[in-house]
């Protein structure tokens, strides 16, 4: 009797227990992007300079597309990127005319889902072209971790890759951008997902 309750107890955790990071399954349903997600980087060889980016709301973009507000907050000053999740694909937006009505922005990152190695994009409207690079293993000021896309993404303006984890986020970015104060090797230091 004891071994069979044993068994239907354990039969039910089988069936009603999900795991939380499944090691199947890669796509943008694995993409963090909720209001509350929170990422602490370190710059490479300044540790004591840091980039904090939380989600911290959401809008609509012109077009009625739906973006998740990602505020990215440095030492000197705070910004902000739009992230945008349409079918297959991510896309981060930046707001270039503040002050218009209404606002504009422009594309300034783009993945596609699932990230496959060798998988390119091409985006006509900032000719930028992104590249997942490769499958890797890697290690950052809060761990190593084993299962992270590289993905390049290169502009007339810009020579970045990213690290991304997918139940993470992006776990390193290294960022070479005409007029960007942010540039340099960015190493994920802490976060917190809601």
């Amino acid at each position: 009797m004891k071994k069979t309750l044993f068994l239907a107890c354990l039969s039910c955790l089988l069936v009603f227990c999900k795991k939380n990071n499944p090691d199947t399954g890669s796509g943008i349903a694995n993409f963090p992007n909720n209001v509350g997600d929170k990422w602490v980087y370190q710059l490479s060889g300044a540790p004591s300079q840091t980039l904090t980016v939380q989600v911290v709301g959401n809008t609509t973009l012109p077009g009625g597309l739906n973006a998740a507000i990602w505020q990215y907050t440095y030492s000197a000053y705070t910004d902000s990127l739009y992230a945008a999740v349409n079918g297959d694909t991510v896309i981060i937006y930046n707001k270039t005319c503040q002050s218009c009505a209404p606002p504009t922005y422009a594309e300034v990152r783009r993945f596609v889902f699932p990230l496959t190695v060798g998988k390119t994009w091409y985006t006509a409207s900032n000719g930028l072209t992104g590249q997942s690079l490769a499958e890797t293993t890697i290690t950052v000021p809060l761990g190593q971790y084993t299962k992270v896309f590289e993905v390049a993404q290169t502009s007339a303006v810009a020579n970045d890759t990213l690290w991304l984890e997918e139940y993470v986020g992006f776990v390193k970015i290294s960022q070479s951008e005409s007029g960007s104060s942010g540039n340099g090797t960015w190493l994920l230091s802490s976060y917190n997902l809601k």
